[in-house]
């Protein structure tokens, strides 16, 4: 879910000549091809998939085949998937490791920042606020991990916002009011050094404990 959060999807991009990707546990989301995502006809392949069958292979079933034997062995051919069908794939967001020389046509567009809007109003006190960090923390995580900025946004009642940025140009900076030139792009995020971290720290164990009005978070998320 947390992956999916932000502004688009690299299998939306339009179709650039780049670095291939290959698909790989423990990376970074990239773009791969995957057969769960049968959206075009790439060529032709050896399987089992009776849905895929090229017309040939219907033929081997059909009443007027030309030998009695010709049900075997279709049916052998399938065991073995060796029968001849159309390879279906499509573009799907799956861990994946870049190579360092080989290219490949495919979707490149970045996916766009994520935004956190993070309740800390009395309600909010106690295990539900720090399930709701949790869930911040991983958006942090997720956000570091796909090259996204992420923007958390801590609020209560009127009057009472701060904001936490996360982005590549920049320090982890906290304010009261953002600059309109702190969304422009979606860089890459660094490791965080020890200020970075102290701050992100800081003001997560901040809360306001008042009231609740979610306005003024949601009109910073929107300018």
């Amino acid at each position: 879910l947390i992956r999916t959060l932000g502004r688009g999807s690299n299998v939306t991009g339009e179709l650039r000549r780049s670095l291939r990707q290959v698909e790989r546990s423990r990376m970074p989301d990239g773009v791969v091809r995957s057969s769960s995502e049968p959206r075009e006809m790439r060529g032709l392949e050896q399987s089992d998939a009776i849905s895929r069958m090229l017309p040939t292979e219907y033929m081997l079933l059909s009443e007027r085949a030309p030998q009695p034997a010709s049900k075997q062995r279709f049916h052998l051919r399938r065991l073995e998937h060796e029968l001849s069908c159309y390879e279906l794939s499509g573009w799907t967001n799956l861990p994946a490791a870049t190579s360092e020389d080989k290219t490949e046509v495919r979707p490149t567009a970045d996916g766009g920042p994520i935004i956190v809007c993070l309740d800390t109003s009395g309600s909010m006190s106690g295990a539900r606020e720090a399930v709701a960090k949790c869930v911040v923390l991983q958006c942090i995580r997720t956000a570091r991990a796909n090259n996204r900025r992420c923007y958390l946004y801590a609020f209560s009642g009127p009057g009472q916002c701060e904001e936490l940025e996360l982005s590549s140009s920049a320090p982890v900076q906290v304010a009261r009011r953002r600059r309109a030139s702190r969304r422009g792009g979606s860089g890459g995020v660094p490791a965080m050094n020890r200020e970075q971290l102290k701050s992100l720290l800081d003001f997560l164990s901040r809360g306001f404990n008042g009231g609740t009005d979610v306005d003024e978070p949601l009109r910073r998320s929107l300018q």
